[in-house]
């Protein structure tokens, strides 16, 4: 069950025309969403996924099979994106972005809420909001608000760990920029 704050935020959304629609990915929805996720995660001090990412993804994975993008418009402007990649039985929250002169809107509320209705029409039984970390108390609490529970991962590597010591840790971070290895505190 939704918190309160979370189905008025929808409400709201709709009461002020916010229109939601699935995308694949396009040269002209790649730059702007990725500019738009670039102003943001430099706000928040995060890290960037490579400009060449939403290439990477139309490339390798079907649209409305593999991933979609819901897109957020208000007056036709996009306001906001989700990206969601689907392996059943999962639907996956996996990229956000909004832009922040139109954050009053809240349309990743909006956004989350459409592609949950897609999820369950594709008969998924997960919708994964992903990790977060400790001192991540705020997305903490809005992933809550959504009546998620808490699921601990655990990662399974297999791995020759005496191979991996052999090489410079920088080395493997460059290497692997983008990817999970193995816990470093494994060195």
């Amino acid at each position: 069950k939704f918190e309160k704050r979370t189905r008025w935020t929808i409400r709201k959304c709709e009461k002020n025309l916010i229109h939601v629609y699935k995308s694949p990915i396009t040269s002209e929805l790649s730059s702007n969403f990725y500019e738009i996720y670039k102003i943001g995660m430099k706000i928040k001090k995060g890290r960037l996924k490579p400009s060449n990412f939403f290439e990477h993804v139309k490339n390798n994975f079907i649209f409305d099979k593999d991933y979609a993008v819901f897109v957020a418009e208000k007056n036709s402007l996009p306001i906001a994106y989700l990206l969601v990649f689907y392996h059943y039985p999962f639907a996956e929250y996996y990229m956000p972005a909004f832009d922040k002169n139109y954050s009053n809107y809240n349309a990743t509320s909006m956004l989350i809420w459409k592609s949950i209705e897609d999820s369950l029409s594709k008969k998924l039984k997960f919708y994964n909001f992903g990790g977060t970390l400790i001192d991540q108390h705020s997305l903490y609490l809005f992933k809550r608000n959504w009546g998620s529970s808490d699921f601990y991962y655990n990662y399974y590597i297999n791995a020759n760990l005496e191979r991996i010591k052999s090489v410079e840790l920088d080395n493997l971070k460059s290497m692997y920029e983008n990817f999970y290895v193995f816990s470093f505190s494994q060195l």
